[in-house]
């Protein structure tokens, strides 16, 4: 059992004047325990989960990008892992040996009840009813939101890497005994891909391509998971990467040990050290449409200032001068952009994923989503030096 306190936090607005000529600005967390793992459900709103003593944790929120926390506290002597929210009012964390689900966005959160063999990182949903819970030698899968879990043995030690492309096809990577194994069945059967590299963490920004870390390490995959590539990092042995997250296929950044950031733009074919103005560990990183997002050591929570992947704010149309229409719609949409230059479309989901891309040439096009479910989606179109961003809703 656990008992929930909150405060509320207001970020000094002072702190951004004076960094404003830094790749990334330090946010006031009001906290000094370790963070975790941050996720955002869209531009404003996100989630982060830490832990200080060995008998309390906290899960902070923000609904304005990080200018202010609430936060909830949890005495307790689990510990709080992986946060992940499927839409703006249900969300998951891992807690100890059990998992706690909120319904309300975080106002309130219950326990499941499930006592699972170990604590874990490696939560993922692919949806609000298909969900995974990687831990050292099983893979626990719901088809109910939770509600209940079946057990899948599988060979991971230490998993904090998952990734679901859908509900049947996933990989997991663990850091202890290190392995990456792949699913395609749902979880049923596992098939180990390669037990050369320790893996903390996976994402794919496309359904191709993907990127793991792990040590020092950086992978890169180009068919789906069956096959990884080491990049150069440039990094020692001491320096671990602890967290990943690509903007696309050709955009990430790696964050790890001494607070370091990595990021590349060229598909992972070059990384560059950035300046993240500590030394604490970050643990975990997550970029929305404009911003990204960094948690570690000593409540350290880093955001961008000139938006994803280093855009410039002078480059960003407004979203008047782009019209799409029906919205929401039953998942086909008909897009007005006045453009008259090609362009690159791309669409997210709630948890970031690349669900469609297209190069544009034509003022007018016609969107088709109808394989995704309903929920809420965003849109990001560059063309030449100008970037457009739009919310969509699919409804049935």
């Amino acid at each position: 059992m656990f008992k929930i306190r909150k405060v509320s936090l207001l970020l000094s607005l002072g702190l951004i004047a004076l960094n404003t000529h830094a790749q990334w600005i330090p946010l006031n967390s009001g906290t000094s325990f370790s963070l975790y793992s941050i996720q955002f459900i869209n531009d404003s709103v996100g989630f982060v989960t830490g832990n200080g003593t060995s008998s309390e944790g906290i899960i902070l929120k923000t609904q304005n990008q990080g200018q202010s926390w609430d936060t909830s506290f949890f005495s307790s002597t689990a510990e709080l892992g992986q946060v992940f929210f499927t839409d703006l009012d249900t969300g998951y964390a891992g807690f100890g040996n059990d998992i706690i689900k909120t319904v309300d966005g975080g106002i309130q959160w219950t326990g499941l009840n499930d006592t699972f063999v170990n604590v874990s990182k490696g939560l993922f949903f692919v949806n609000g009813r298909t969900g995974y819970y990687a831990v050292s030698g099983a893979v626990y899968k719901t088809n109910d939101g939770g509600s209940s879990w079946s057990m899948h043995p599988a060979q991971t030690s230490n998993t904090d890497g998952i990734y679901f492309f859908n509900e049947d096809t996933g990989i997991i990577g663990g850091w202890y005994n290190p392995l990456l194994s792949k699913t395609i069945d749902g979880g049923n059967n596992w098939s180990v891909i390669t037990s050369q590299y320790s893996i903390m963490s996976l994402h794919f920004p496309s359904s191709n391509i993907g990127y793991a870390v792990g040590g020092n390490i950086i992978l890169k995959t180009t068919n789906a998971g069956d096959s990884w590539i080491p990049q150069v990092s440039g990094l020692d042995s001491s320096q671990w990467l602890f967290s990943i997250y690509c903007t696309d296929t050709n955009n990430c950044y790696a964050v790890g040990a001494q607070g370091i950031i990595l990021k590349t733009i060229d598909g992972g074919n070059t990384w560059i050290q950035q300046n993240s103005g500590t030394t604490q560990t970050l643990n975990s990183i997550y970029c929305t449409l404009n911003n990204c997002y960094a948690v570690g050591g000593n409540g350290v929570i880093l955001k961008t200032i000139d938006g994803e992947v280093g855009i410039h704010k002078s480059t960003i149309e407004k979203k008047s001068e782009i019209i799409i229409a029906p919205n929401p719609s039953n998942a086909i949409f008909n897009l007005e952009t006045g453009l008259f230059n090609p362009g690159q479309l791309y669409i997210y989901n709630s948890v970031g994923e690349t669900v469609f891309e297209r190069t544009i040439y034509l003022p007018e096009t016609k969107i088709n989503l109808s394989s995704q479910p309903d929920g809420i989606y965003f849109l990001r179109i560059k063309s030449g030096d100008k970037y457009f961003f739009e919310k969509l809703v699919i409804t049935r």
